[in-house]
């Protein structure tokens, strides 16, 4: 009797450290996991570059950072303001006049038809400096409404389509072409400069994550 009773708390104990072990184990695991998802989120989105944004609040500028996300035809966070009314700058080409991207986007849809508020010269998009992968020129193309960053344009030099956006690397300043970080995959969070390793980098912004 007294045999089966040390044999049934024998039998017990082992059974609660082997669930004191699992709980451990998976308690473990789940830590893991939140540290891992928190240096995930903690990551710098993509760099895409710098832009010039005028506020329509404020009526001051700033060069602010962009990243993967940003959208030309929505405003952002003024850091003059606070207010979400700031739009990337335009410079119309024939009077020199500087106004938010916004004023264009009153003027409706049709973006062949936009004009600069000051002197009704019919205006296109800024232009943005584009380096070719053919003949390693780089040119100053304008984007127009319907550009996309992860094709490549006409080579004014050279006539190849093989003209990206220009990357300039925070950390070494190493120059080269968006399509070289299109390659290294879909997932942009790693991408990295092609000379010193720098990761989380893209146009227009120059941020690295380490």
């Amino acid at each position: 009797m007294m045999t089966d009773l040390l044999s049934r708390v024998g039998s017990e104990l082992s059974e609660r450290k082997a669930l004191a072990s699992s709980l451990a184990a998976m308690t473990a695991i789940g830590i893991w996991l939140l540290i891992a998802h928190a240096c995930r989120s903690s990551q710098s989105a993509p760099v895409l570059g710098k832009e010039t944004f005028a506020c329509t609040s404020c009526n001051q500028s700033a060069e602010m950072e962009i990243d993967a996300a940003f959208v030309r035809d929505k405003p952002t966070e003024c850091p003059q303001c606070g207010k979400e009314t700031a739009w990337v700058q335009v410079n119309c080409p024939h009077c020199r006049q500087v106004f938010p991207y916004g004023l264009l986007l009153q003027q409706g849809s049709d973006r062949a038809a936009w004009k600069c508020p000051k002197c009704d010269t019919r205006i296109l998009n800024p232009a943005k400096t584009f380096i070719c992968t053919s003949c390693d020129q780089t040119a100053e193309l304008k984007t127009g409404g319907t550009s996309v960053r992860d094709k490549p344009r006409k080579c004014p030099h050279c006539g190849k389509n093989a003209a990206w956006e220009q990357v300039t690397c925070p950390k070494c300043q190493q120059r080269f072409a968006f399509g070289k970080l299109q390659r290294q995959g879909s997932d942009r969070f790693p991408s990295k400069c092609p000379k010193c390793g720098a990761t989380a980098i893209s146009p227009a912004r120059g941020e690295t994550t380490r």
